[in-house]
């Protein structure tokens, strides 16, 4: 059970020829918890050339939340069971990029109070034309940062005299009459524009992701980078910049454990390329 205020979505960043390709979920974390994945330090691929656009995400959805309604002068404390998500709204893009999803709504499945988790995705895209026109009205680059409006409907609660006032109904509309509740605003990830200074189609920009993190030894590496300049090793730094483990890549999917005797604490993960030099670099938190 995850308060709805911290809720992470797993996504999946992925970038196609044409804007109007239909995005699918990554069936690759169909296993791993609602969390965001790569994360924001990866962040969505880059704008750069004069071609259609479109980045895909891949949600994995929560199902239950604490809440805390006020009912006379007293507040009640529950566990809200969400039978569905939706995105309401993606604020801050940039003209001529629009957002759709793969369902209007991304219903759990099973019953509460034991529903369970399904996929979805949400595509960000735009058309040849409107990205040349990013680009000329951004010659030194821009950042746009984004907003999801996150929504989720909660079915029941496990108080029941909670269930007369929010039961069947979306954060959203509880918002009016319920303080403290709407849909959850999630930001950090950023759309940026930047000249084309490599010559690499966006479709071949680096963009992955490394989970679960937090990990408590097993990590699954997720990269399109084997593509790029023979990309090739992953790469553990301590707290103190010393390098403690490398593992040479061979799928751009691996799943692997690491050595025993790792050290519970914070550190440095990073994708290198044949130079050596870092392509991706996340913060990565050992708890065992």
């Amino acid at each position: 059970m995850k308060h709805l205020s911290s809720i992470l979505f797993a996504i999946s960043l992925s970038v196609a020829q044409l804007a109007t390709a239909q995005c699918t979920p990554d069936a690759v974390y169909v296993g791993a918890p609602a969390g965001i994945y790569p994360g924001t330090s990866v962040n969505l691929p880059v704008v750069a050339l004069p071609e259609a656009y479109s980045a895909s995400l891949t949600i994995n959805t929560e199902t239950d939340t604490a809440i805390s309604v006020n009912v006379g002068p007293l507040p009640i404390n529950a566990i809200a069971y969400i039978s569905a998500m939706r995105i309401n709204a993606v604020n801050g893009l940039p003209p001529g990029f629009i957002h759709s999803t793969d369902q209007l709504e991304w219903i759990n499945g099973g019953a509460a109070p034991s529903f369970s988790k399904v996929q979805g995705c949400i595509s960000i895209a735009a058309d040849a034309a409107s990205v040349q026109q990013i680009l000329q009205d951004n010659p030194t680059g821009a950042s746009f940062p984004l907003e999801l409006l996150l929504d989720a409907r909660i079915h029941s609660t496990s108080n029941a005299l909670l269930n007369g006032v929010v039961s069947n109904t979306w954060l959203s509309d509880l918002a009016a009459t319920v303080p403290g509740t709407g849909a959850q605003i999630i930001t950090g990830y950023v759309l940026t524009v930047e000249p084309d200074v490599t010559g690499l189609s966006n479709s071949f920009r680096v963009k992955g992701s490394i989970y679960p993190n937090p990990s408590n030894g097993m990590l699954t590496l997720k990269t399109n980078i084997l593509s790029i300049n023979q990309v090739r090793t992953f790469s553990l730094l301590n707290f103190a910049g010393q390098e403690v483990y490398r593992k040479d890549l061979t799928q751009e999917t691996e799943t692997f454990n690491l050595p025993d005797n790792f050290a519970s604490g914070i550190y440095l993960a990073r994708i290198l390329d044949e130079n050596g030099a870092s392509s991706l670099t996340e913060q990565l938190i050992l708890s065992k």
